[in-house]
């Protein structure tokens, strides 16, 4: 009992100490987040967010849109109706030059016997065999493309045939120079060689006949006029 009365008032006023330096304490720690299953006050609260109306709408769209308003005249019914097109504005200018010869040297790229080449007038191009005599002239009507220094007309895929034609001639049927193909097997003696010769046909093109009769709003052509 003496014991305990003596111990009694030394852990009061401990306790009484560490209460006072808790309540000092423990709120700044609680404001830093420091404190284990003790959120700070700016997450136990609910947060609210006001949007501002936005003050230069009115400046920037020209004072917004009067839903009373009526814009029946702004909008023109004939350009909904026929929108312009830029294929149309050009088609003119390309009639003139091929007509006048003012186009200049041309270029195309045309499709034969599955492969396709890029030519000029008098080029030579070696193809893969055609049914075609030595000295036959012949047209290569699948053509891709047809160009200037000033336009390109692009198919979508082929140009028709009314408004660009190839004429070529056929200069010789012949073969490519030997392939040599040599198996062998070791210890087995197994030795064979073989050699292979392509059939080929040269073509010279003779020139490149585009006619001015380019149409306006023919859809599957195109018209780049640079």
């Amino acid at each position: 009992k003496e014991m305990a009365s003596c111990v009694a008032p030394a852990l009061r006023a401990v306790f009484s100490r560490l209460r006072s330096s808790s309540a000092r304490v423990l709120p700044e720690l609680v404001q830093h987040g420091r404190v284990f299953g003790v959120r700070p006050a700016i997450f136990q609260r609910p947060m609210s967010i006001t949007v501002e109306p936005d003050e230069r709408t009115e400046e920037q769209f020209g004072g917004g849109v009067n839903a009373d308003a009526d814009y029946s005249s702004v909008i023109d019914e004939s350009e909904l109706s026929s929108p312009a097109r830029p294929f149309d504005s050009k088609v003119s200018v390309v009639n003139d030059m091929i007509s006048t010869g003012t186009t200049g040297r041309l270029f195309g790229i045309v499709h034969v016997a599955t492969r396709q080449y890029k030519i000029t007038k008098g080029d030579i191009i070696v193809t893969d065999k055609l049914s075609c005599n030595p000295g036959s002239e012949i047209y290569l009507n699948k053509v891709l493309l047809v160009g200037a220094s000033d336009f390109t007309l692009i198919g979508t895929p082929l140009l028709r045939k009314d408004v660009v034609r190839v004429r070529a001639t056929v200069i010789e049927q012949t073969k490519t120079a030997k392939v040599l193909s040599f198996k062998f097997k070791k210890r087995k003696r197994y030795r064979r060689r073989v050699g292979h010769r392509s059939c080929i046909t040269l073509v010279r093109i003779n020139d490149i006949v585009v006619q001015p009769n380019l149409k306006e709003g023919i859809p599957g052509e195109k018209l780049d006029l640079d």
